[in-house]
């Protein structure tokens, strides 16, 4: 299995996990829609790194861009190579089972 596919369901998995132990109330009051649900993923990541596990970890950084159509498209800029897999498809699952 390639090691990007592997990245791809170890992100499937991070999402369901962190919304069945309770994180989806959280997910909740970020927004109620997913442009501003995905306009709040700085500050998602800033407050699990620096809240919760008072880390002063650089996470990952997104960008919102409503395209003329009506669809969005996200922007993900991080330090960490590689990780990118993680991210593919994941952003519109979090707010699927929590909004």
């Amino acid at each position: 299995m390639p090691r990007e596919q592997v990245w791809e369901m170890y992100g499937s998995f991070l999402i369901e996990y962190t919304m069945e132990i309770g994180w989806d109330e959280l997910v909740r009051t970020m927004s109620p829609n997913l442009k501003g649900f995905l306009d709040n993923l700085d500050s998602l990541h800033y407050f699990i790194d620096h809240v919760v596990y008072k880390a002063n970890l650089r996470g990952p950084s997104f960008r919102c861009e409503e395209n003329e159509d009506g669809t969005i498209t996200l922007h993900y800029f991080t330090g960490r190579p590689g990780l990118y897999p993680i991210v593919k498809g994941r952003p519109s699952l979090c707010p699927k089972r929590a909004l």
